[in-house]
């Protein structure tokens, strides 16, 4: 190790998911955080369990699912917010309903079955809270069926119907097969699996909430600026105080990545195996500009929201400030 390299501030890092294009360049090397040595870790991921580190902030940054970053914070976890959300997600997507329930729209989903796996993931509460507020349903009617209890985590709203299941069943695969058995009327969740991309298109028994998703999320980005993201990075409460100009460093490192990938991508020297995605990339910013825009003032419209809805739905005690929930070295991003 040369003598510069020991003179950096190592901060750890969890790896395992950090696979996203736009970080890349940070997690190999071609982009580099001024003063900061990297140290990959694996145990670190973006669902965090009862005994996570980021309980007494001995960690270092860490990709978070958003669902878990105010439940952590109103438990009084070492955590601060960075605005940096390296996973935009349709919501309008993961909504999953069956066709002999008598659901035409939105509305019909109230006192309704709905299984999930998590009932405060990003998605699961970008969910209901488009629901409540933008198409005028009363998520406290709807009944959740849930495989993960994260009782470490309370929820505050006693009107929520949350029944925890422990039956084994608790992959994605399974709350799809108990919505395709008509265990439940509807699924609401996050689905990865190409097997279950076909399910959800193909089986007569199932369909998209919105059909027309991508319509719905152009009309909510032009309308308010968001494009739901469902994971962030945290840096350690316990770092942000002893190293107060860590955070603005770590920001500009994760926007100087993102940067360099868009321009991979545009370049068409990416590696994908997607015809015309320089293409598809160019039309991509004339129509939306940045959907993973990062910054507390780009993001400002969407950060409100997300507290807002996240506290109606009772996942932190007291509605949050952004004072409160982020990093003070990135309040004026």
């Amino acid at each position: 190790m040369t003598t510069a390299n020991r003179m950096k501030l190592e901060v750890s890092v969890g790896y395992a998911s950090m696979t996203y294009e736009i970080v890349r360049p940070l997690m190999d090397g071609r982009v580099g955080i001024e003063g900061i040595e990297l140290d990959p870790v694996e145990d670190l991921g973006p669902t965090p369990t009862g005994d996570s580190r980021m309980k007494t902030g001995d960690f270092g940054i860490c990709d978070l699912n958003m669902g878990y970053w105010l439940a952590a914070i109103d438990q009084g976890w070492d955590i601060a917010g960075l605005p940096i959300f390296v996973k935009r997600k349709s919501a309008y997507w993961f909504m999953v309903v069956r066709n002999d329930r008598g659901i035409a729209g939105p509305k019909d989903l109230e006192g309704k079955r709905i299984a999930t796996r998590s009932f405060r993931s990003a998605i699961v509460t970008w969910c209901r809270g488009l629901l409540r507020n933008r198409h005028g349903v009363d998520p406290t009617t709807m009944r959740w069926l849930v495989t993960d209890a994260e009782d470490y985590f309370p929820i505050y709203d006693k009107s929520a119907q949350v029944e925890v299941v422990q039956d084994g069943r608790t992959s994605v695969k399974d709350q799809l097969t108990r919505l395709l058995d008509g265990e439940v009327d509807a699924f609401l969740g996050d689905i990865s699996d190409p097997e279950l991309f076909g399910w959800v298109q193909s089986d007569p028994r199932i369909r998209y909430l919105f059909p027309d998703y991508i319509d719905e999320d152009f009309r909510l980005w032009r309308e308010t600026g968001i494009f739901t993201p469902v994971h962030m990075i945290v840096l350690s409460g316990k770092l942000d105080r002893e190293h107060p100009d860590l955070a603005s460093r770590i920001y500009d490192g994760f926007a100087r990545s993102k940067d360099a990938a868009y321009f991979d991508l545009l370049r068409d020297r990416a590696g994908f195996s997607v015809m015309y995605l320089r293409e598809h990339v160019a039309a991509q910013f004339k129509k939306w500009g940045d959907p993973w825009v990062y910054g507390i003032k780009a993001n400002r419209n969407m950060l409100d929201a997300y507290i807002d809805w996240s506290h109606q739905q009772g996942i932190m005690k007291e509605r949050f400030s952004l004072d409160q929930v982020f990093s003070q070295g990135v309040l004026d991003t």
